[in-house]
């Protein structure tokens, strides 16, 4: 807010919500793994916890 906010950032949301939906549209979003294999626990790093990376399939409708 106030004199240092970002010119841009409203056409960014706008380009941003365009580009996700437009893949919602066109894919269909799913998992390679069973939703009960699926680990959800944070993985301990140095610094902090660090949130596992998953595997996402996009199929063309």
């Amino acid at each position: 807010m106030g004199k240092r906010i970002c010119l841009g950032e409203g056409i960014a949301r706008n380009e941003l919500f365009l580009f996700f939906t437009t893949i919602l549209q066109n894919f269909s979003v799913s998992s390679p793994v069973a939703p009960k294999d699926i680990d959800l626990s944070l993985k301990e790093s140095g610094f902090g916890k660090v949130p596992p990376t998953y595997q996402i399939c996009f199929l063309a409708r």
